[in-house]
């Protein structure tokens, strides 16, 4: 959704009159396309064997699986990988196109990127917490 968010900021920036009526065609199938992605991946997790096994060392439990889930992480770590690639070179064209375009871009545009860079920011922080 960041990466959503991003490209529409970017694509408001370069394609000024055209940009909504193009994200108006195409939205819809973007979100299928999101929605479905996950689910075509992980549906292995959800309809297999799961259950909860205590560990008295963490005074808890954890959710196991029958599934292969070193499988699936490996494509769903791929996945945020190259969004996050795909962000970051998104947001990195918006700003040249703010630095090129500065007297041309409304304040409210300029608010709106500076939102989508601030969520990938957390995006890239989130990212790292998960890797490591």
């Amino acid at each position: 959704m960041i990466f959503l968010l991003s490209l529409n900021r970017l694509s408001m920036m370069i394609f000024v009159n055209s940009y909504e009526k193009c994200w108006r065609r195409i939205f819809p199938w973007i979100l299928i396309a999101i929605v479905v992605f996950p689910i075509t991946q992980t549906w292995s997790i959800a309809t297999s064997n799961s259950y909860y096994l205590y560990v008295e060392k963490l005074d808890g439990y954890l959710a196991k699986t029958v599934a292969d889930v070193t499988g699936i992480l490996d494509v769903l770590l791929t996945f945020m990988g190259v969004i996050t690639i795909l962000t970051m070179s998104t947001n990195i064209l918006a700003i040249i196109r703010l630095y090129f375009l500065a007297d041309r871009i409304t304040e409210v545009e300029k608010n709106l990127f500076f939102v989508s860079f601030v969520a990938f920011v957390i995006q890239c922080i989130a990212a790292g917490d998960t890797v490591s």
